[in-house]
C-alpha cells in the first residue's frame, strides 16, 4: 500500500500505462495472492539455504524434504488461502507425474 503512495513513484504511477498498477496495489486480493505465493516460497527458499555449500551432508536432505512437506501440507496452504479446488488439481497433476 505504501508503494502507491509512495513519492519516488510517483510519476511512474501518473503515467496512462501504469495507471492500473496503482489500482492493483490497492487491491486486498493481490495482497493475499502475494502472501499464498510467498508462503509457498519460504520454506522452499529455507531447504535451499540449508543445502548451500561445499561441506552440506546428503544425509540433511531427508530432513529438509520433510520440513517442506509439513510446512506444505494441505492444512497449511489452506491458511495461505489456497481452497480445496487448487489443492485437488495440484495433487492430481503429482500423481500424474509419479506415475510417468
Amino acid at each position: 500500500m505504501c508503494v502507491s503512495v509512495d513519492e519516488r513513484l510517483k510519476n511512474e504511477l501518473r503515467s496512462n500505462c501504469n495507471s492500473d498498477i496503482k489500482h492493483i496495489l490497492s487491491d486486498d486480493c493481490f495482497w493475499k495472492q502475494s502472501m499464498g505465493v510467498a508462503s509457498l516460497l519460504k520454506p522452499i527458499c529455507t531447504g535451499i539455504q540449508h543445502c548451500e555449500g561445499d561441506n552440506v551432508c546428503v544425509s540433511v536432505m531427508p530432513c529438509i524434504w520433510k520440513h517442506i512437506e509439513a510446512k506444505l501440507d494441505d492444512d497449511s496452504l489452506k491458511l495461505y488461502g489456497f481452497d480445496s479446488t487448487i489443492l485437488v488439481s495440484v495433487s492430481e497433476k503429482q500423481s500424474k507425474k509419479e506415475k510417468t
